[in-house]
């Protein structure tokens, strides 16, 4: 928009000096009213935007549990089954387990975030002592994977050391322990290396 004082001078002709003082004015008065409308521009935006947050503070509290999952995923969609981020660590290399024993290892050290849930890849491999014949079962388990899931079973047929390997992934919790465990039903002590491979958050 194109603005004009009230009075405009000629070069070479005298100025009176209430039409310079009233240009002046006209100045002022439209630097005010300008302002005036910035103000209130920004009073609109505080209000607006208070209200907005508090529209945003929603209680979920009557919400069931399906529905805050929901919210949850929404809030997290960006790291909702994230990348996979390599991360190697031999856990155990040659480590002995006897029949009915578990052995946990911490992953504090190797998932970013304690408060988190992550999908880690794993690898066991077995060696297992046992007569022609035997099964020896090992298992996997976490906080959030209570039920052992079956990584390992090695059945020796003709000789007294039995083979086995597999990797999985298993879910961690915040509990952020793996557990390795040897069957009761079992036949003879195992020896085995555990190893991870890689993570990703998945919330």
């Amino acid at each position: 928009m194109t603005y004009g004082v009230p009075y405009s001078f000629v070069p070479g002709t005298k100025a009176k000096a209430d039409e310079v003082n009233a240009n002046f004015i006209d100045i002022l008065d439209k630097i005010q009213t300008t302002n005036s409308r910035i103000d209130t521009a920004n009073t609109t935006i505080q209000e607006c935007s208070a209200s907005i947050d508090s529209k945003l503070n929603i209680d979920l509290s009557n919400l069931s549990e399906e529905g805050e999952a929901m919210f949850n995923g929404m809030a997290y969609a960006k790291d909702l089954d994230g990348n996979w981020t390599e991360k190697y660590t031999a856990c155990a290399v040659n480590t002995s387990i006897s029949t009915g024993v578990t052995q946990s290892y911490s992953l504090s050290n190797i998932l970013p975030k304690d408060s988190e849930l992550y999908e880690v890849m794993i690898a066991i491999t077995a060696e297992t002592a046992a007569t022609s014949g035997a099964l020896a079962y090992l298992y996997v388990s976490t906080d959030k994977m209570t039920n052992k899931k079956p990584v390992i079973k090695t059945i020796s047929r003709h000789s007294s050391v039995a083979y086995g390997n597999n990797a999985c992934t298993v879910i961690v919790g915040t509990g952020r322990k793996i557990n390795i465990n040897s069957s009761a039903s079992s036949v003879g002590a195992s020896s085995y290396n555990f190893e991870i491979y890689a993570y990703r958050k998945v919330r």
